[in-house]
């Protein structure tokens, strides 16, 4: 593969429900936070239920998605070569050092 070529990570989603967007966009710059659907509904004011529903409908799955997105950047932290392990599972989110591996071996 030539060096000066990259190719991007993050896959584009295009929710078909416009309110889905900011959402989606919070997720992706607090991976380090708690991401609760709970937490997600109410910083958005939906009910659980709401915004559950909504993301079914887009063909996001939840928990899939917010993983995706915390391996996905993982592996961005990972090839810069700054940062240990640790660091990264620590940065996004990922309580286990070891599920990181397994994830990163997927």
């Amino acid at each position: 593969m030539n060096s000066s070529c990259s190719l991007p990570l993050r896959a584009l989603i295009v929710p078909s429900d416009e309110r889905l967007q900011p959402v989606l966009d919070y997720i992706n710059t607090h991976l380090y936070e708690d991401l609760s659907i709970g937490t997600l509904a109410n910083k958005f004011s939906f009910s659980v239920r709401n915004l559950s529903r909504i993301l079914s409908s887009s063909g996001i799955r939840y928990t899939s998605y917010v993983n995706y997105q915390r391996i996905t950047r993982a592996i961005e932290l990972f090839a810069d070569g700054n940062k240990t392990m640790a660091e990264i599972a620590y940065e996004v989110d990922i309580t286990l050092q070891t599920t990181l591996t397994v994830y990163s071996r997927r």
